[in-house]
């Protein structure tokens, strides 16, 4: 019954925090501003190295194909069946609440489908993965030294590889959370309910459960529980730059595929390493300026790109550019602007021209 309570309790916490998410919007929204604040290049390179060990699917396949060998050799048939559902079910548990909970991910980029934001299937996947493993060998982990290093490097690995998700801008702070919630709850309720004896009855049961729930949401898209996301916190753009006015003195048309598949967008390269933009505003007051920026390069290195954005000759914003089309935004105090128009300079400030892609260049009062 202590696995059971503990699940119970985990997933309590995990709808306790669903129905508070509106409340901690100013808790997402100041994470990831600081986080992106504090961006430079030596930490974007090892974030980037990081993501790529951590978010590869082969990690996950080697660390769970070594740990099936094994299984096999010692001939625990049961026990690689249980780690199969644990698998599957963690990731269908994670992928049917990321339909059912509609929240936006962290960008403006709306014509993109990066679907839903909660939870993280990274962490999701990577909680009852390892947490599964764990289990899966008590014999191995019979002194306390061992079991202590063991889950202090599966909690060291899981904070990586959610810290990764929001540094990117892949998710939220409370998604990483939630998924915690997810993956701890699903873990501790299917390793009580299909470790040894194997129970097929409470397979069946599970495997209808899941179909159903799959089956309702997609039948009834207006199920969804929706959550507000902090990006609707902006509020209502007031200022808009028209990009097309600038072509070809300082911008110069294009198009590019943001997503794979998807048609072809209006872009603007910036055609020099300084870049001057007019943006008129109507009051003098405290606005937070969005704009979607990718650099072009053709290299396949890692690169790194920093961009420096100056309002009417005045650095306010200094960032590194990632690989991709981002939501990049920086506060201009009142102080710093006029009731009427007012000159934002782009500096990338990088050896190698890159001709980063501009979308579009907006502020929101504050």
């Amino acid at each position: 019954m202590g696995k059971y309570f503990i699940s119970l309790t985990l997933f309590t916490l995990l709808i306790v925090e669903l129905v508070f998410l509106p409340l901690l919007i100013p808790l997402d929204s100041f994470v990831q501003q600081w986080i992106q604040d504090f961006r430079y290049c030596d930490l974007d390179r090892l974030a980037l190295f990081v993501k790529n060990w951590t978010s590869s699917p082969y990690l996950y396949i080697t660390i769970v194909g070594t740990a099936a060998c094994v299984m096999v050799y010692q001939r625990r048939w049961e026990d690689i069946i249980a780690l199969s559902i644990i698998a599957i079910g963690g990731a269908l548990l994670c992928e049917w609440l990321k339909i059912f909970v509609s929240r936006p991910r962290p960008s403006s980029l709306a014509f993109i489908n990066y679907g839903n934001s909660f939870p993280s299937g990274h962490v999701t996947n990577s909680v009852t993965l390892f947490g599964a493993i764990y289990t899966a060998f008590p014999d191995h982990l019979g002194k306390r030294w061992i079991r202590l290093s063991a889950l202090s490097v599966i909690f060291i690995v899981v904070m990586i590889i959610g810290l990764q998700r929001v540094y990117f801008t892949h998710h939220w702070l409370t998604d990483v959370i939630g998924s915690c919630l997810l993956g701890l709850g699903w873990l501790f309720f299917a390793t009580a309910r299909f470790s040894r004896p194997l129970a097929v009855k409470s397979l069946g049961v599970t495997c209808v459960i899941f179909a159903f729930a799959f089956l309702t949401v997609r039948l009834f898209p207006t199920l969804q529980f929706v959550v507000p996301s902090p990006i609707s916190a902006r509020g209502t753009s007031t200022n808009r730059a028209d990009l097309a006015a600038y072509v070809p003195s300082e911008l110069e048309a294009a198009s590019a595929e943001i997503e794979r598949g998807a048609p072809a967008i209006a872009v603007w390269n910036l055609r020099g390493p300084k870049t001057n933009i007019n943006l008129p505003l109507s009051q003098q007051r405290d606005y937070m300026v969005v704009f979607a920026i990718a650099p072009q390069s053709k290299s396949r290195k890692l690169e790194c790109h920093q961009l420096e954005v100056l309002i009417n000759d005045r650095p306010v914003k200094r960032t590194v550019l990632y690989e991709g089309f981002r939501d990049y935004t920086f506060r201009m105090d009142k102080q710093l602007v006029s009731a009427d128009t007012n000159r934002l300079t782009f500096t990338l400030l990088t050896a190698e021209r890159a001709k980063p892609a501009l979308v579009y260049l907006e502020a929101f009062p504050q």
